[in-house]
């Protein structure tokens, strides 16, 4: 007993070591991290304890060229999945990616790939071998002469013509072109090597790859790859799409997990894939979670579940995944949307009634990670529903106007939510206008700001201003309710609605300010009598009351003018110019 509590601790430490030698690489240099692998003391045992999907980025971060040594000691299992997510598109087998990885894995390991596809993919084998060549077998009194030139054998009985490519333009960069060279190579080397194991066997392959019904063939071996896939995640499109799919508070205290309490790590029968949490980068209610559970509960289990999260959201979206720079920000989208959905479930009571430790800590043991991301998605879809209804019932639509009509700021939110996928508009003077929502508080700016929009809307339905009459004009909310309110100032009928002239708005410009001079060394200030005139014709226009108004829209209307400040504060009447006043449509 003692001597079996040894072995098993020993084993344990060496899985340990294992373990953190597998996150020290991955979070290495390409380069340093093969020196690494190579110059350990067992690289076959350190290579082959790696997930199928680690060793897949670290492959493609060294170069699959650079990465050979690797793959000759990796195990069939990852070259299994290696070729699950390279050769397909869509359903579809791509015979140029098959090709391409048949020749990489021919060099790594001629002989030991052959036995792989004979012993575990030889349907497979066999639907590429009859994409790729046309048979004929030799009778006893037949020249082989009279087959052509470009018919070659290897046993004198199979004759092989290869069949050409198909002249496309593949849609791929020039280290993934397969020439018609390239693809000769690869099927006469596979066919000698297939002779040199069982001379019986290559026989019986040759027979049965001229005579498969491939679509038959193609639709089966494409669901294997999608079960084998499925079980890291990788789950048919629509099945994946549930991981989009609406979820609510009430919905999601009804599927609560059980935690295991066992170290995750410890089982050597689970290798979990390590680089998606480390690919997770800053700070956010999901990384807190995941520290409070930090040494009180492996977080082996997370990781994987994580993974396993990220995979369906890349099934989802239908996207091939090969460099880590592209997983983070898959990784990032998933975390984000965890971290929104804790945020959403700790402000709620039901959160705030959990005794058993920190409330993050409590949320991310009692929830599924995908549950949760569920939950953050329902947030930012419910925006996309908004937006959708905005753009297809409000008056602006009705009138035909374009989103620019809503100026640069709500046109950026609002592109942001009609897309596929929403994302969230940064308004960042430098760096991406876009990215993906974060953290509860965007969610709740991007609702304000769509609330906003739509107080405008209903305020401009009823105040219903003659548009065609701005023909020629580039209209947004502000202008066109600054001009018929200026029209008003300037002593105008309620039919004049359209541009006013430079002249009038001279008289109306200079009665807003409260300093009578203005200049380049002067910003002025608008009069509070001026503001409050604007809303009460509002008022009048839209039959709102000034109190619904100032309620709905009041601090909107204070940045107009505060805008407005800032742009002419400075300018003095006489420098007044049409074509700079994007504020009002002004003609000479």
């Amino acid at each position: 007993m003692t001597d079996m509590t040894f072995i098993d601790k020993n084993r344990q430490t060496k899985e340990a070591i294992l373990l953190q030698k597998r996150r020290e690489i991955l979070a290495a240099e390409p380069e340093k991290a093969l020196d690494m692998i190579l110059s350990s003391d067992l690289p076959a045992r350190l290579i082959q304890s790696f997930s199928e999907q680690d060793l897949y980025f670290l492959t493609h971060g060294i170069g699959i060229n650079d990465a050979l040594p690797i793959l000759a000691l990796s195990t069939s299992e990852q070259w299994g999945y290696m070729l699950d997510v390279e050769v397909w598109k869509k359903d579809t087998l791509d015979i140029d990616a098959v090709t391409r990885w048949l020749r990489i894995l021919l060099v790594a390991d001629g002989r030991r790939l052959l036995r792989w596809l004979l012993m575990e993919r030889q349907e497979f084998f066999e639907l590429y071998l009859f994409r790729n060549i046309e048979v004929i077998v030799r009778e006893e009194n037949e020249d082989p002469s009279d087959f052509g030139d470009d018919f070659f054998t290897v046993d004198d009985y199979f004759y092989v013509r290869i069949k050409e490519k198909p002249d496309v333009i593949p849609d791929r960069g020039d280290d993934e072109m397969i020439s018609q060279e390239d693809l000769d190579v690869v099927v006469r080397e596979l066919l000698e090597k297939l002779l040199e194991i069982d001379h019986g066997l290559y026989q019986s392959i040759m027979l049965e790859a001229v005579g498969v019904i491939a679509a038959e063939i193609e639709e089966e071996v494409f669901r294997m790859r999608n079960v084998r896939l499925a079980e890291q995640g990788f789950l048919p499109f629509d099945e994946a799409l549930e991981v989009f799919s609406p979820l609510t508070e009430e919905q999601i205290e009804e599927m609560t997990v059980i935690r295991k309490t066992r170290k995750f790590e410890e089982d050597e029968d689970v290798v979990f894939p390590l680089v998606h949490v480390a690919e997770i980068r800053g700070s956010n209610k999901f990384t807190d979670a995941l520290t409070l559970v930090d040494g009180m509960f492996d977080l082996g289990e997370f990781e994987m579940e994580f993974a396993t999260l990220c995979n369906q959201i890349i099934s989802a979206e239908q996207n091939v995944i090969r460099e880590k720079e592209t997983l983070s920000k898959v990784v990032r989208k998933a975390g984000a949307y965890v971290s929104i959905g804790l945020e959403i479930l700790e402000g709620t009571g039901t959160a705030a009634q959990i005794e058993d430790g920190p409330i993050l800590q409590s949320l991310i043991m009692k929830h599924s990670l995908k549950n949760l991301f569920r939950l953050g998605v329902s947030r930012v879809m419910e925006l996309k529903h908004q937006a959708e209804r905005l753009s297809r019932d409000s008056w602006f639509v009705r009138n035909k106007l374009p989103l620019s009509f809503w100026g640069e700021t709500y046109l950026g939110i609002l592109g942001g939510l009609l897309v596929k996928r929403p994302v969230f508009y940064t308004q960042a003077g430098s760096g991406p206008l876009y990215r993906d929502f974060e953290r509860l508080s965007d969610v709740e700016q991007t609702s304000r700001a769509l609330a906003d929009i739509k107080g405008f809307d209903e305020l401009l339905s009823m105040i219903a201003p003659r548009l065609d009459e701005f023909s020629g004009f580039f209209l947004t909310y502000a202008n066109v309710l600054l001009t018929v309110w200026a029209h008003r100032r300037a002593g105008h009928a309620e039919h004049n609605e359209g541009p006013v002239s430079l002249s009038d708005f001279k008289n109306v410009f200079s009665e807003l300010w409260e300093t009578g001079e203005r200049g380049v060394d002067q910003g002025g200030v608008i009069l509070e009598s001026a503001k409050k005139d604007f809303l009460g014709f509002l008022s009048r226009r839209s039959g709102f009351t000034e109190e619904e108004i100032s309620k709905r829209l009041g601090s909107l209307l204070e940045n107009l003018f505060r805008d407005i400040e800032k742009e002419y504060g400075s300018v003095a009447d006489k420098n007044l110019d049409p074509r700079y006043l994007a504020h009002f449509c002004v003609i000479k």
